[in-house]
């Protein structure tokens, strides 16, 4: 035998078995805080684990009856109906204000007293329906209620819709007297709980799951969802779900509080009116009386037995939505399977293994196959219901469902409902409708817009449904072809509908058609600017003769003066396709004294926006150039040294070798004596120099040099400024005296070349040369131990940099180019 809780079912061992075992080696040491503390860690792996572990469901409901509330004479009356028969084995009358729960051999459903102004949760005899106790919530509001065993929990609370009075409050009762076990209350809202095994589950503040004892009302572990709503808990024979429009299952992989590592499902349809749950809001109280809320809902069950890997099975394999009268059947993946319209909207449902169980306000309870949408089952209740919980319900007895019907015709009978007030639900079949591949629902779209009764909401769907197709396109152009003509009773093509399908498709074969109505004085002057425009958007400079034509004609004509978008129209087709001929005819009418003022406007309007766009792409042309700059700029400035070495100064001095030679040998012409030539210099980072030192600075020498090193550019570097300097030692002992040099080659340098003049210079006009000036002696590499005597000075060409040996003649070395001045 097993007893029945709210949601789920407990064995009578389950409770016993964990209390003796639950606290063994293994299990995390329990925690003293009371329930809701904000001091209590969540998501902890451990707590998760164990409370996961125990929490026995059973193998899900099994009893043959189910609760409900009927509207008798202005009152409300609660009543249990025996399923198959329909029966009700009893109805009592009393304040009810929320949907009833059965709880085994209890029902309890929430109270106002209007002369008392209190709130109270009453247990009435699920056998006779008399009260057997009831509690006192004062002003709190009923949320409602599971059971565990012998105890009842109930919650209640106020402030889930707003306010600044936020309470929420457990409270576990006897269930046989009513008699208070224990009560938790926190600042925060609750929600309706469920139970498994000892433990009672229930949603807070939206976020969070407290796993609360049953025996002591504390708290054993805390899920918290970081990226997703906790709108409801429930018990199912394969586990504890929980979630919002999602359905997770209670697991270790709860603790990490992520979506995407936590097992779920969800329904993946798109664009469903209402923002459907797959259950009840646990924050709201069901209400007692029809109401909207609760007929606009996702209707679904995780399968007894969960899928491989740890995924969520559906039971039939199927999401189902209900918006009043209609049903869908969506598949896991979000087909539409089978649509149903009913004779009245759905009270309730719950997912069997045959289908979806739905009681309707009429007073029917039907089971919709799965496979269908047909019914396998019904039986008629005895009278209208207001609201009905079949969570009770374990099974009904199957008949043969028939065959399904054809799914377009199902969705164009809803589309085609006269029922107004449920618009959004045929809006919605209209966007399913239109997702079906067949050509002929090109056709099906347009006849329905073409029905005059057709609500404007249904209307925007057909247009946005239509704009989407792909399939079935040349309906609409063929439906061109039809003109209003009063005598034979045609009514002119749905412009609205056809003419953005048309331009998204680019059916160029439809400009005659468009054409011929732009100019058919039947067409309604409010479809005229669409026409034009989709004119505009699939002609080319063919279609500008009929434009011009169509200005030229009505520019003046005052029938158009509220109209004045038309003619706005055909002008933008003539700008933008025209060429310079159309813009001097645009021109011309602008300025015409007959041209309607909003006319002449928008012409005006078109040359203004254009010159416009060409000054904001120059502008962006010119920002886009000064970003590029700026950029090239900064890269380059990343690229540069931060200071120039002495080679790269080398480098620079040795590209003017010929004209500082010619300046060099006049002054060795005039003091033979001369030992070297030297510059000190300022380099800034531009690579501009300046403050000239010469040595020797006599002022023939400076007079020949100073063009050529003044005008001299260096690298850039980073740094603001630095010193520079470049010597030339033009004497290094060689040769002895008398010794002839070697001939020089035709192709030799110019100071091989010119050694003749050189030894001419050094011996007054007669006489063997030294070494050349034009040579230095590069002492010896240093080593780690003393150089032999028998080394010798290395004699290298004086535009390659020697030591500075800090004597009179050094040139500047690298260390010496990177001081500032």
């Amino acid at each position: 035998m097993r007893r029945h809780g709210r949601r789920g079912w407990v064995t009578p061992s389950a409770a016993a078995a964990f209390f003796a075992s639950a606290w063994v080696a293994g299990c995390a040491p329990y925690t003293p805080l009371p329930a809701f503390d904000p001091r209590f860690a969540d998501n902890r792996l451990e707590d998760t684990r164990a409370v996961a572990s125990s929490a026995e469901v059973g193998s899900g409901p099994a009893e043959s009856a189910f609760v409900g509330t009927t509207e008798v004479g202005g009152g409300v009356a609660v009543s249990l109906w025996d399923l198959p028969s329909g029966k009700a084995r009893w109805s009592t009358r009393l304040d009810a204000v929320t949907r009833p729960i059965l709880l085994g051999d209890l029902v309890i459903v929430g109270t106002h007293s209007k002369g008392a102004e209190t709130e109270r949760a009453v247990a009435l005899d699920a056998t006779s329906g008399r009260e057997r106790w009831a509690l006192d919530l004062d002003h709190d509001a009923f949320l409602g209620a599971t059971r565990s065993g012998s105890l009842v929990a109930v919650v209640a609370g106020r402030g889930a819709g707003g306010g600044s009075a936020r309470r929420g409050r457990v409270i576990a009762v006897d269930a046989r007297t009513g008699s208070s076990a224990w009560e938790r209350t926190t600042s925060g809202v609750l929600g309706a709980p469920a139970s498994a095994g000892p433990w009672i589950f229930v949603p807070w503040e939206r976020q969070n799951i407290a796993v609360i004892d049953v025996r002591t009302g504390r708290e054993r572990a805390r899920l918290r969802s970081t990226d997703d709503v906790i709108a409801w808990v429930k018990a199912e024979a394969s586990g504890i779900y929980y979630g919002g429009a999602t359905l997770y299952r209670l697991s270790d992989a709860s603790a990490t509080g992520k979506r995407e590592t936590t097992p779920h499902v969800e329904p993946r349809v798109e664009g469903v009116p209402g923002h459907p749950l797959p259950e009840d809001d646990g924050f709201a109280p069901p209400p007692a009386k029809r109401s909207a809320r609760g007929r606009i809902r996702y209707y679904a069950r995780p399968a007894d037995v969960p899928a491989a890997g740890g995924d969520i099975a559906l039971a039939t394999g199927h999401f189902y939505f209900a918006y009043f009268r209609y049903v869908f059947a969506f598949t896991a993946d979000g087909a539409l399977d089978w649509v149903r319209i009913l004779p009245a909207a759905v009270a309730d449902g719950r997912v069997l293994e045959g289908g979806l169980l739905v009681t309707t306000e009429d007073g029917t309870a039907r089971l919709l196959a799965s496979t269908t949408g047909n019914d396998a089952f019904t039986a008629p209740l005895g009278g209208a219901i207001a609201s009905a919980n079949l969570e009770s319900i374990g099974a009904v007895p199957t008949a043969d469902a028939g065959e399904r019907r054809d799914l377009r015709t199902s969705l164009n009978e809803v589309a085609l409902d006269p029922d107004n007030t449920l618009v959004p639900g045929r809006a919605f079949a209209v966007a399913e409708l239109a997702k079906l591949p067949d050509p002929e629902v090109t056709r099906d779209l347009l006849d329905l817009y073409a029905q005059r009764s057709m609500p404007k909401g249904v209307r925007a769907a057909l247009e946005t449904a239509m704009g989407t197709r792909r399939a079935g396109v040349e309906h609409a152009v063929k439906a061109l072809e039809r003109h209003y003509d009063f005598l034979d009773g045609t009514e002119a093509p749905p412009f609205g509908l056809i003419v953005p399908t048309l331009v998204t498709n680019r059916r160029t074969d439809a400009l005659p058609g468009l054409v011929s109505h732009l100019f058919d004085h039947e067409t309604p002057a409010e479809d005229l600017p669409r026409i034009a425009a989709a004119i505009r958007e699939l002609g080319d400079a063919a279609v500008v003769p009929a434009l011009t034509a169509f200005l030229e004609r009505y520019h003046a004509d005052s029938a158009l003066a509220g109209h004045p978008d038309a003619l706005g129209e055909t002008a933008r087709g003539i700008f933008t396709l025209g060429g310079p001929g159309g813009r001097t005819l645009l021109t011309d009418l602008s300025h015409d004294a007959r041209t309607l003022p909003d006319v002449s406007a928008r012409i005006t309007a078109l040359f203004t926006a254009e010159q416009a766009a060409r000054d904001a792409e120059a502008k962006a042309d010119a920002q886009a150039r000064a970003l590029a700059a700026a950029e090239a700029a900064r890269r380059d400035q990343a690229a540069r040294p931060v200071r120039l070495t002495q080679a790269s100064i080398n480098a620079v001095f040795a590209e003017q070798v010929g004209a500082l030679r010619a300046c060099i040998l006049e002054a060795l012409a005039k003091d033979p004596t001369l030992s070297k030539v030297r510059w000190t210099f300022v380099v800034e980072g531009t690579g501009k120099a300046h403050d000239f030192s010469y040595a020797p600075n006599s002022p023939e020498f400076v007079k020949c040099v100073r063009p050529t090193v003044e005008a001299l550019t260096f690298p850039r570097f980073r740094a603001t400024r630095q010193a520079g300097s470049f010597a030339i030692r033009l004497r290094s002992e060689g040769a002895a005296d008398g010794e002839e040099a070697d001939a020089p080659g035709p192709d030799a340098p110019w100071w091989e070349r010119d050694r003749s003049a050189y030894a001419k210079v050094e011996a007054g006009g007669a006489g063997p040369a030294t070494t050349p000036w034009w040579v230095v002696k590069r002492a010896p590499a240093k080593a780690s131990t003393p150089a032999t005597a028998t080394e010798a000075p290395e004699e290298v060409p004086w535009w390659i940099p020697v030591e500075d040996d800090g004597g009179d003649d050094a040139r500047a070395t690298p260390e010496d180019a990177g001081k500032a001045p």
